[in-house]
């Protein structure tokens, strides 16, 4: 009896390890903070059903609120957006479904989190394709409490990590160097985003058909 008691506080123990090793992949809207060390610029097409995200890094930049951090950037979630009938990831960079619970592209390897690439550096941005299946559920929706229109809105969480600014020229053979602010060493912003609808064929045509007439008629009445 007593050898079970000893095995069975070890397997707990080995496994309260393995828990907090295990590196979290995602985060609740409400676990985020606002800071603007990062944003998103959305490019969406209504008929492909297509977004195109660029995630940039702020930090290190004159956008930057916090001029002083200096982090990289580990991951994009996105949240009220359908599932994706598919993902194209940069690079060193995989879309995760596996917990279930939260969906989000990341750096696909451990190990890789402080090399740049894959990671985003200071000043530095990665693109990211989404193909949302029409039918499908919303992944990761707002929380009851969300003071914007969860219909139509979107957002983003990145994880970023602090680390510590590096001379010029940059060595990517070199792993960045981990550090710590008040927020800890790694944590999660809330990205800003902006976005822009690609217009479907019809309406490019028509803008060109009739909107660069427009234009040049206002030109040449500014010259007479």
């Amino acid at each position: 009896m007593k050898k079970l008691l000893v095995y069975a506080r070890i397997y707990l123990l080995v496994g309260l390890l393995l828990a907090l090793t295990i590196p979290a992949q995602a985060v609740s809207w409400n676990a985020a903070i606002t800071q603007g060390l990062t944003s998103v610029d959305v490019l969406w097409d209504p008929p492909a059903s297509t977004y195109t995200w660029t995630l940039n890094n702020l930090s290190g930049t004159p956008d930057c609120p916090y001029p002083d951090e200096t982090v990289l950037v580990w991951s994009l979630q996105p949240f009220n957006v359908r599932e994706p009938a598919a993902t194209t990831p940069p690079p060193g960079w995989t879309w995760d479904d596996s917990s279930g619970a939260w969906q989000c592209y990341e750096i696909e390897n451990e190990p890789d989190k402080y090399y740049t690439p894959p990671a985003i550096e200071p000043g530095g941005s990665l693109t990211f394709i989404y193909v949302c299946d029409p039918s499908g559920s919303m992944i990761n929706p707002f929380p009851p409490d969300y003071e914007g229109d969860p219909i139509n809105d979107i957002g983003f969480i990145s994880h970023v990590a602090a680390v510590v600014p590096r001379t010029e020229p940059i060595d990517y053979n070199l792993p960045w160097v981990p550090a710590e602010s008040q927020y800890g060493d790694t944590w999660y912003d809330r990205s800003d985003y902006t976005t822009t609808v690609v217009p479907e064929p019809a309406s490019a045509t028509a803008l060109g058909a009739f909107g660069i007439p427009l234009v040049l008629a206002f030109l040449r009445r500014r010259r007479s």
